[in-house]
């Protein structure tokens, strides 16, 4: 299959940001984007507008992120100003823009290996205009982005899946205990202290952590905003719920089984009293723990917080109830999870195929 520059069939428009003197929160002027951790997501919530506009994405634009997270792919659903963390990337008439969306989807990580910069690693307009694409005739094209769309379509329900059940859970929990943020149900509250354990994980150099590798690399490493990565050998064995206390995601909480290891950035949980794991883990969960943080540009939880943050007390007798009724549902998740892992398989494979 004949392969051409990106430049060649598409235009590209590189961001420039506006002067912050023309944001505004009142939605005056044009939605304005700028290439962040937070970009990505599909329909992007648009935190401000601008008034005076320097560079504009028209609607069906693809927008990449061309700073960190360098690759990330949106589509402009509307006209919108863009900084000059992103590139609105225009499809001319010889390419299907469905499938230019998966080809720039599957150059991820290629454009990630192409980041320079000491402080913030960024691409440059000339890495996209001599990025190869393989380019069949529009008919392929129209073939291949139809059949990534059908393994996608599938991937999303299995996702929406597991949401529903995710949220079946919740429900089930707040119709038994009430909601333990405001305590609806007038429960008995205690102290975290007088009920758990909590003890940072161990300080653990970033060098130590690697991706998944079997045989080597195999230990789950929980930081503070979840599994990090993998490690060579356990620092602890058990049912544990965790909480992460460092980062823009401290307070969220993760359930560890089995050999893992935990960074000091992570928070073990362990039970005082005779309470089930499972039920401690789903209350910790919908605590909102965030809300007690520290600091802006790095977020964090003090141990010493949690420490007094009061927590609803119930009888085992109905903990262990709800966590029979998590387990069941646990089981169509497995399934569920099961479907998801060799749907994102072949579209690897599909992806891989199609373009290298």
């Amino acid at each position: 299959m004949k392969k051409v520059k990106l430049g060649d069939v598409v235009n590209l428009n590189m961001g420039q940001s506006p002067e912050s003197t023309s944001y505004n929160d009142e939605g005056k002027g044009l939605p304005f984007f700028q290439g962040n951790a937070d970009f990505g997501k599909i329909n992007p919530i648009t935190r401000v507008w601008c008034t005076q506009a320097i560079k504009i994405a028209h609607k069906n634009d693809m927008l990449l992120s061309v700073r960190a997270p360098i690759g990330a792919i949106n589509i402009a659903n509307y006209e919108c100003c863009i900084g000059r963390g992103l590139c609105a990337i225009t499809p001319t008439s010889k390419i299907d823009k469905n499938y230019l969306y998966y080809f720039l989807i599957s150059q991820n990580t290629n454009l990630n290996s192409q980041g320079t910069g000491s402080t913030f690693k960024a691409i440059n307009k000339n890495v996209l205009l001599e990025l190869e694409i393989p380019l069949p005739s529009l008919e392929e094209q129209k073939a291949i982005a139809g059949k990534l769309d059908k393994v996608s379509g599938l991937i999303e329900k299995r996702k929406t899946q597991l949401e529903k059940l995710n949220l079946l859970i919740k429900s089930r929990f707040i119709e038994m205990f009430g909601d333990p943020i405001t305590n609806s149900r007038n429960l008995p509250t205690e102290r975290m202290e007088l009920r758990f354990n909590l003890k940072a994980g161990i300080t653990t150099s970033a060098d130590t952590i690697h991706d998944f590798e079997k045989g080597v690399y195999e230990i789950p490493c929980y930081g503070g905003n979840g599994i990090r990565g993998y490690v060579k050998e356990k620092s602890y064995t058990g049912h544990y719920p965790i909480i992460g206390r460092q980062g823009a995601l401290c307070g969220n909480v993760q359930y560890a089984i089995g050999d893992f290891h935990a960074t000091e950035h992570a928070v073990l949980v362990s039970l005082l009293r005779d309470d089930n794991a499972i039920w401690v883990y789903h209350l910790l969960k919908l605590m909102d723990l965030y809300r007690y943080h520290t600091g802006a540009a790095q977020p964090g939880l003090a141990v010493k917080t949690l420490n007094t943050v009061e927590v609803i007390v119930t009888d085992k007798s109905k903990q262990e109830q709800f966590a029979t009724f998590v387990e069941q549902v646990d089981k169509s998740k497995f399934e569920i999870q099961k479907s998801l892992e060799k749907l994102e398989i072949l579209k690897k494979s599909l992806m891989q195929q199609y373009f290298g």
